[in-house]
């Protein structure tokens, strides 16, 4: 028996704001409308380091998280990784987040206008299918970025940068000097957002610009211009498929969505 509900027992997500959750598909499809330009597209990717730990909780809540001692009380004012609605509540925040590095990427790419004939060519091809001036923003973006809670999937096109007086970028990249490419300034640029706003990258968790990225457990492969499942999911998934064929009880439940 207990005296007091547990704090998930206190949480209603229906009166919760609904927010839209990225998905691996819709990584996919903003990945595909870039490789269309027919260039050089790289993925990349992170993960906030300690996101939940690092936000903070509105003082409309601090009643639901006091923790009772024998020699007293005390509350925890910061999300716990475990609560029903972080999720939902982080989830907002990071669209906030997503909607901020976006905003940079494009000043960036007005700074560093592409000269590469055919990517000028899609985006003129792009603009005439844009209704307003708000898609004609979106629709012409060089890159596609979006955020699971904490997990950062991102793609670019990645041609050689010129300034806006057509000198070209070089930069010095793990010891070598080399031309500056947009897939990496857009990499740099979105952890420089992120740490704005308090938040950092988790060391070691980054996916400097390649042709492979993992997201959400799924593999995107761009030079096969494929999803697979990641290795480890894969076996896990398999062995659970082999316990329930032989007729065994599965200690835990199979649930991939259609929309991964």
């Amino acid at each position: 028996s207990y005296l007091f509900r547990a704090y998930n027992a206190h949480i209603r997500l229906d009166r919760e704001a609904s927010i839209e959750y990225a998905s691996v598909r819709l990584l996919g499809r903003g990945t595909s409308i870039l490789l269309t330009a027919g260039v050089l597209v790289e993925a990349w990717g992170f993960d906030v380091d300690a996101y939940f730990r690092k936000s903070g909780k509105q003082r409309a809540h601090l009643w639901m998280s006091g923790l009772l001692y024998w020699d007293g009380y005390a509350s925890d004012r910061r999300v716990q990784f475990g609560q029903r609605e972080a999720p939902v509540r982080l989830g907002r925040q990071s669209t906030f987040i997503r909607w901020a590095i976006a905003r940079e990427l494009r000043r960036l790419d007005a700074a560093y206008p592409t000269r590469i004939g055919s990517i000028l060519e899609w985006i003129l091809m792009r603009l005439r299918h844009a209704d307003d001036e708000t898609e004609k923003e979106r629709w012409t973006d060089l890159f596609f970025i979006c955020i699971f809670v904490d997990d950062v999937g991102a793609s670019s096109i990645s041609d050689e940068l010129y300034d806006d007086q057509g000198r070209e970028v070089w930069v010095v990249q793990e010891g070598r000097t080399v031309r500056q490419r947009r897939a990496w300034l857009h990499y740099e640029a979105a952890i420089g957002v992120l740490k704005h706003f308090g938040h950092s990258d988790s060391e070691g968790k980054g996916i400097t610009p390649c042709q492979e990225r993992v997201f959400l457990g799924v593999t995107e492969c761009l030079r096969r211009q494929a999803l697979v499942l990641e290795k480890r999911k894969r076996s896990d998934y398999c062995d659970l498929c082999k316990q329930a064929l032989r007729g065994r009880p599965v200690q835990q439940g199979i649930a991939i969505s259609r929309d991964a």
